[in-house]
């Protein structure tokens, strides 16, 4: 039985590079398959719009260039291993790119189901969010169907070396394509997965991310008890109204009197002095994951909320005030299927929840990033959409607008005039040449901000003030 099986996969004569051509070009025919699985999956859970889009185009480009690395290097190793012995070096280029295969399958489907890709933190969120037996599990499966795939396109592919062997010598060809793949931005949808996780290890492992502070803890303080919010407020019959408004990477550098940025939010700064702030706080997620941080003061702990598969029994404020007779709402202009956060806000009865698939005609959408996918409806589109729709409800609310325009890639509308005015405000700062360049490697973001401040006030002077509650 054995020699059958290895009569039939490797034959019985010594293999060339003929014969690791078109392993190779099995190897790549096998990720393209694994491709279309993942955009399958994330088409027919609601994340992307189709499945044959440039994405997915640009997922094969990557995987071609992995593909290249790959073969760069296993082929001296398949070259000097069958000159040893023969079918040595072709069983062991097999096995390697059988493996790969596994680790590729596997980690696309951990991406399908929590839609983030695995880095140097690989073994730590496995171990949080399956079992060994999944794991096994998923071995069993991937195991014969990766094998099957690779010998069917083995056995059809048998013409492949006839193009190659008209160009130059192979592993040149392989070295040029996978640099060439190397200038094309990449993001977790389109990218290959083992790739992504090998860099992230190096980049882990070849830099120092040493944090050296003087003091063990230096956000934690003694607890007031005469401290209350209660003489801030003026209540009355009525119930107020509250609105949450979250927004990405703001920090505290944007709104600090001393800070070089100052000016890059000055409406924000202009709210801070006659608001009520914290300065001693901290972060501990970010993206969709902070609307049970936000809402409920529900901590991220080993799994976030978002993640948990089974319902968990908790308080947040949509239940709390739902109770109470308030009419809760969620709005962002994203796709709020990612992360999970419509599962959440459906266990949470809430009232109301607008992504952007609710928007239509009359919004602008963001720019297409590399992918040729839009995150979806930049903080002025949203604070308008809101405006028409939903500015009228009578009675109490609890209402979150969750912005996007903050997110990376920072595809803001106006991006060149944003781009400008922060160039102006560096320029004008008279900070040292260190500090400017730091920051003018930071425009994009910046510009972002900007752009936010703008939305922001123009949500609250001429959307928010010229109402009654207000």
């Amino acid at each position: 039985m054995k020699g059958y099986i290895q009569h039939i996969w490797f034959g019985q004569r010594r293999k060339t590079l003929r014969d690791f051509i078109r392993l190779t070009f099995a190897f790549f025919g096998c990720l393209v398959v694994l491709s279309a699985y993942q955009f399958a999956r994330l088409y027919f859970d609601g994340v992307l719009p189709s499945i044959w889009n440039s994405s997915f185009f640009t997922l094969v480009i990557h995987h071609s260039g992995f593909t290249a690395l790959v073969a760069f290097f296993l082929a001296s190793i398949f070259n000097f291993l069958e000159g040893y012995r023969k079918l040595l070096g072709f069983g062991f280029a097999a096995i390697v790119f059988l493996g790969l295969l596994v680790l590729e399958g596997m980690l696309i489907e951990y991406y399908v189901r929590y839609y983030e890709s695995l880095g140097a933190d690989f073994v730590q969120k496995f171990a949080d969010r399956t079992t060994l037996g999944k794991i096994f599990l998923s071995l069993l499966l991937l195991i014969p169907i990766t094998t099957a795939m690779m010998y069917l396109f083995y056995k059809i592919n048998s013409s492949s070396y006839k193009v190659i062997n008209k160009m130059y010598p192979f592993t040149l060809i392989v070295l040029t394509w996978f640099l060439a793949t190397l200038i094309s931005e990449k993001n977790p949808v389109n990218e290959n997965k083992t790739q992504y996780l090998v860099e992230s290890y190096f980049k882990k492992y070849a830099r120092s991310t040493k944090y050296k502070v003087t003091v063990q803890y230096p956000l934690l303080k003694l607890y007031e008890s005469d401290q209350s919010l209660s003489e801030y407020f003026n209540f009355n019959e009525e119930k107020p109204n509250i609105v949450f408004l979250v927004m990405d990477g703001l920090e505290s550098e944007f709104f600090h009197d001393q800070s070089p940025i100052k000016g890059v939010m000055p409406f924000l700064q202009s709210l801070k002095k006659r608001s009520l702030s914290w300065s001693n706080h901290m972060s501990n997620t970010t993206g969709s994951a902070s609307l049970p941080v936000i809402t409920g003061s529900l901590p991220i702990a080993e799994n976030s909320f978002l993640d948990s598969e089974e319902y968990v029994n908790r308080n947040t404020l949509f239940s709390i005030l739902s109770a109470n007779g308030y009419y809760t709402s969620y709005h962002y202009g994203g796709n709020s299927s990612l992360g999970k956060v419509d599962k959440f806000l459906t266990q949470e009865h809430i009232d109301q929840m607008i992504d952007k698939k609710d928007f239509g005609p009359g919004y602008r959408k963001q720019e297409k990033d590399a992918a040729r996918i839009s995150l979806g409806y930049p903080d002025k589109e949203l604070y308008r959409y809101w405006n028409d729709r939903f500015a009228g409800v009578q009675g109490s609310k609890l209402e979150v607008l969750h912005t996007l325009s903050t997110r990376r890639p920072y595809l803001i509308p106006e991006r060149s005039r944003y781009r400008s005015r922060i160039t102006k405000i560096i320029d004008e700062a008279g900070l040292d040449w260190r500090t400017s360049r730091s920051l003018r490697s930071k425009r994009a973001k910046l510009a972002s901000m900007a752009y936010a401040d703008d939305a922001l006030k123009e949500l609250i002077e001429n959307y928010y003030r010229s109402k009654p509650e207000f």
